[in-house]
């Protein structure tokens, strides 16, 4: 039925190649530390990452990147 695949359906997409090299890119660039911000967004790899999260996420490492270049 339409709601037992909620989770896994069409309408919850991962985040795309190049928002993955994105964020990457940022991880890198803020010193985050990559276990635990995949932690904090509750997935094991970037690639699992859903796309409603993908603006959150660069949101909190763009703030990382700021402070640590203070």
């Amino acid at each position: 039925s339409m709601t037992d695949d909620d989770g896994n359906a069409a309408g919850s997409s991962f985040i795309t190649d190049e928002q993955i090299s994105q964020l990457n890119t940022l991880i890198s660039e803020s010193g985050a530390d990559r276990a635990g911000f995949l932690k904090y967004l509750g997935v094991d790899d970037l690639a699992l990452l859903p796309a409603v999260k993908f603006r959150p996420a660069l949101q909190a490492l763009f703030a990382k990147k700021k402070a640590a270049s203070k």
